[in-house]
């Protein structure tokens, strides 16, 4: 950070000098390192209110136009996630009137917080209505019922496992075979769990799982 703050004072201090020498706007950049705008708003800065208000914040930042929107565009992202820069950059085009880059666009996003994080699923047939519903209406009840002792209350679900390799990578002359599953390898697992007694009782077998209330290994569970 320090050098970072060393190196942009430099740059002011001698876009500065070569502003005072008169020397071609158009060079300038190119020899000290800086953006046309920036050194644009460097001019700007220096005539109109001197030298010290340049070095007061040793590195001037411009403020982007898009600030003005800020809480429009963050209230319309958030409402309705962008999946790239491009996308949003044209939504905010729509939404201010004003045309940015994706890039420029990214770092804006980055600014008001968001970031790309990859979306999880859930369950397509879930319904929410229902759910809450059966909370209130079943559920809640039998949970009462189970803490007194009246009842036992289970949340039965199958899990299945499949014995695949994950293969990585080595460091070798030449390419190395392990030992893998033959055909589809599957271990079967049927649960129970008790949330009053904290209790979890399972079934675990290589063959099948049927899960329907009348089948053998549903009995056999309970």
């Amino acid at each position: 950070m320090a050098f970072n703050h060393l190196k942009a004072q430099k740059k002011l201090a001698l876009s500065i000098l070569m502003l005072k020498e008169n020397i071609d706007l158009q060079s300038i950049p190119q020899v000290v390192g800086v953006k046309q705008r920036q050194l644009l708003n460097y001019r700007k800065i220096y005539e109109t209110q001197g030298l010290a208000a340049l070095e007061k914040n040793n590195r001037y930042r411009p403020s982007s136009d898009l600030d003005a929107y800020k809480e429009l565009i963050r209230e319309d992202l958030l409402k309705r996630p962008a999946a790239t820069a491009s996308e949003a950059s044209e939504r905010i085009q729509k939404l201010t009137g004003l045309k940015r880059c994706p890039t420029q666009i990214r770092q804006f996003m980055r600014r008001l917080g968001l970031k790309p994080i990859k979306v999880a699923a859930i369950p397509a047939k879930a319904n929410q209505v229902a759910q809450a519903e059966f909370l209130n209406n079943n559920l809640e009840a039998r949970i009462k019922e189970a803490q007194k002792g009246e009842s036992v209350l289970l949340f039965v679900d199958a899990a299945h496992f499949i014995w695949q390799l994950y293969l990585g990578v080595l460091w070798c002359m030449s390419r190395i075979f392990i030992p893998a599953a033959s055909g589809r390898t599957r271990i079967n697992v049927l649960g129970a769990y008790d949330p009053v007694n904290n209790v979890l009782t399972k079934i675990v077998n290589r063959s099948y799982i049927n899960s329907s209330i009348n089948s053998s290994t549903v009995i056999e569970l309970l």
